[in-house]
């Protein structure tokens, strides 16, 4: 799976719900890295799916009413938890 790739299908490049949600993304996967190389010394750790998961743990947020972050959706903001996982 490319996530980046799975961003762009729904946040057009460039736009500005693309650049935060793939910086701020970018940089929960970097941590979520660090946590996976800890782990990886005291169980099997699926290091790809971690950094999938980061990058796209706030893929909903388009659905959002969330001017701020270029989303113009109907959801209140914490919905884009649960409207990503769809």
């Amino acid at each position: 799976m490319d996530p980046i790739s799975l961003i762009e299908k729904y946040y057009p490049a460039g736009s500005l719900a693309h650049r935060i949600l793939l910086r701020h993304s970018m940089r929960v996967a970097a941590k979520a890295a660090g946590v996976t190389a800890f782990l990886q010394n005291l169980e099997s750790v699926d290091a790809a799916f971690v950094e999938e998961a980061a990058l796209l743990h706030d893929i909903g947020m388009l659905y959002t009413d969330a001017p701020e972050l270029g989303c113009r959706g109907d959801l209140p903001y914490l919905a884009h938890a649960y409207k990503g996982r769809s």
